[in-house]
């Protein structure tokens, strides 16, 4: 569920900007049954956060940003995100879950 940031990064990538308009043209919102919030809790959702910040780690290393890559290899948002979900994992015994969301913190 990275794409939000996938995108921003492919426009940055290629030499395109992002400009703020402060005028509200949509409002996000999250809730617990989304297919979003139920892959974080499960902790699959971390799986393609990995293999997404290993990828794009290696392609902003190409371009020679290296302080983006590094933010990308270490992923601190994404693991503190998934550290954050691990007592609700547990309290609603999704063993599975706490166990793919400990693995996203360490690996």
């Amino acid at each position: 569920m990275v794409q939000d940031m996938a995108l921003v990064l492919d426009i940055a990538m290629n030499g395109g900007a992002l400009f703020y308009d402060k005028t509200l043209a949509f409002m996000y919102r999250r809730h617990g049954g989304s297919d979003s919030s139920w892959r974080a809790l499960e902790g699959t959702r971390f799986d393609e956060e990995r293999t997404y910040f290993t990828t794009i780690a290696a392609e902003l290393e190409a371009l020679g940003w290296k302080k983006a890559a590094k933010a990308a290899r270490i992923r601190f948002s994404s693991r503190a995100h998934a550290l954050t979900l691990l007592p609700k994992a547990a309290l609603a015994k999704k063993w599975r879950g706490v166990k793919n969301l400990a693995v996203h913190v360490v690996k």
